[in-house]
């Protein structure tokens, strides 16, 4: 049953992607956790481990695009609650549901980078931190009472190709739709990506097949099996630190996501992937996307970012917000003060 439902979902990754990666070579010694793989509408918990500190080196910034199986190497530690089955791979879930009575308005999926784990702005050195940037915002959207369902995703090993990531991605959407009963109650449910390096890439790509099979009106998810009296909307992009080249997409299919709000976040200061990078991908938006753009250019900022995890917070958190009413949080969101910022204040364009 579960195969016959996700199968039109599944077609958006059977075709051959366009987008470039730039893939970072890294050696890594971290031992395998248990996966557990549960069918769609279970959760099991996985037992928690730890991991003690491990070191990284970045030794390539050159685009490549994967072609062929390599040694997998275990993804950072997650502690996901279940996974998913998709195309040939899997992918972990952390998942925080709303708890309001009118119900799910949005869906939000976060996206780590190569190493897979919790994402970015962990404690420096570190490969695990409870407190990260992901579980943050999931958590400061449960405060607001925002009418979101969040999904923290992580690849089960490093390097993931393309296809099995972007795969991942739409079949944790399509959990998340059945979840909320989007259908039964003829809901209007609006999308937001968000990820970080890798996941930067996964998250324009995964992007681009989603608006273009649900279309700019959010009806085209109705020949899907269990969404036929639904609406999906993708309606945010964003991006921290990238790791995309532009020249890679293609002009034409660009159009497909001109009514979405994108925001981009690069680190002057990230030595793993260019800040060029998300300059790039920022004006490839802006020329052709009708809603807003944004481009904030973190001073001094690394590639975790985890000098800005505060500011960040208050930043990603007022984005979904405004995908889900097209007006900014103001009343539940506290600015942050120049003293957050490390060096200066970010740069917007």
């Amino acid at each position: 049953r579960t195969s016959a439902v996700i199968a039109p979902l599944q077609e958006l990754h059977r075709t051959p992607h366009r987008s470039e990666l730039m893939s970072v070579c890294i050696l890594v010694h971290h031992r395998q956790r248990p996966g557990q793989h549960v069918a769609e509408g279970q959760s099991n918990q996985v037992e928690s481990d730890t991991e003690d500190s491990t070191k990284t080196s970045a030794s390539s910034h050159e685009a490549c695009e994967k072609s062929d199986k390599t040694e997998q190497i275990p993804a950072y530690p997650f502690h996901p609650h279940f996974s998913l089955k998709s195309h040939s791979s899997s992918i972990d879930v952390i998942q925080r549901t709303c708890r309001g009575r009118k119900g799910t308005k949005a869906i939000v999926i976060l996206l780590p980078g190569v190493h897979g784990g919790v994402g970015p702005c962990r404690q420096p050195g570190e490969v695990y931190d409870k407190n990260c940037l992901y579980a943050a915002v999931s958590k400061r959207l449960r405060e607001i009472d925002a009418p979101t369902d969040v999904f923290r995703c992580s690849w089960p090993f490093m390097q993931p190709q393309m296809v099995d990531a972007v795969a991942g991605v739409c079949r944790v959407l399509h959990y998340a739709l059945i979840r909320a009963n989007v259908s039964k109650h003829k809901r209007k449910v609006k999308v937001i990506l968000v990820g970080h390096s890798l996941g930067g890439a996964v998250a324009v790509n995964a992007a681009l097949r989603l608006c273009q099979t649900f279309g700019p009106d959010g009806s085209g998810c109705r020949s899907i099996e269990g969404l036929e009296n639904a609406k999906v909307k993708i309606a945010g992009l964003c991006t921290l630190n990238a790791a995309l080249s532009p020249r890679s997409l293609m002009q034409g299919s660009l159009e497909d996501l001109k009514q979405l709000n994108a925001l981009i976040v690069s680190g002057d200061a990230d030595e793993v992937v260019p800040p060029v990078a998300s300059r790039h991908l920022h004006e490839v938006l802006k020329e052709n996307c009708s809603s807003a753009v944004r481009h904030l250019s973190l001073p001094g900022g690394t590639h975790d970012l985890f000098q800005y995890k505060d500011w960040l917070v208050s930043e990603l958190t007022n984005f979904i917000c405004q995908c889900l009413t097209h007006r900014t949080a103001s009343t539940k969101r506290t600015e942050p003060q120049k003293s957050q910022f490390p060096v200066a204040s970010p740069t917007v364009q």
